[in-house]
């Protein structure tokens, strides 16, 4: 059981949260159904750590979508930073490459040891510089990586990993 997390029995488990900022927001012209939450790396990460995270990736509902399955729906983004990069209803990919190219975000991956190898079961936060936006074909959500740049080196990860610090 994740304590970061409310209590939902044993048989069940928290893939997404709709954003409280704007349920009911008749203003707002979609919502922020959030699938990659930091908490769901938790004890890898410290509480302290997923804290620090800010979800910014999202879909919306499955009327506006006409999808069923969440994990197919356009890449959105959450109403605070929609609000902040400019973008309105109608939206596409290229505005949101264009909204986040150059800016840092933070990577939860595993950590390495002293040789390289990847550690499992533990978890750091890493620092890039969004280059470009890579969908496997469309906008897909579960099929679509952010092209980072981590100073060494450039590499594709994807957008569950990845968040603004608060």
């Amino acid at each position: 059981m994740n304590p970061l997390l409310p209590d939902v029995g044993p048989n069940h488990e928290i893939v997404a949260i709709i954003n409280k900022e704007n349920i009911n927001d008749e203003n707002d012209y979609q919502d922020d159904i959030i699938l990659s939450i930091p908490e769901n790396f938790y004890p890898k990460l410290s509480k302290e750590d997923i804290g620090t995270l800010e979800p910014i990736f999202c879909v919306d509902n499955m009327i506006n979508t006409k999808c069923f399955s969440s994990h197919k729906r356009p890449i959105r983004i959450i109403k605070k930073y929609r609000e902040e990069f400019k973008l309105e209803k109608g939206y596409k990919l290229g505005d949101i490459i264009k909204a986040l190219k150059g800016k840092t975000m933070y990577v939860v991956r595993r950590d390495v040891d002293e040789n390289g190898n990847k550690i499992d079961d533990i978890y750091v936060i890493v620092e890039g510089i969004v280059e470009d936006m890579e969908p496997y074909r469309i906008d897909e959500y579960d099929h679509t990586n952010l092209l980072l740049d981590f100073g060494h080196k450039k590499e594709p990860v994807s957008i569950n990993r990845v968040f603004f610090k608060k």
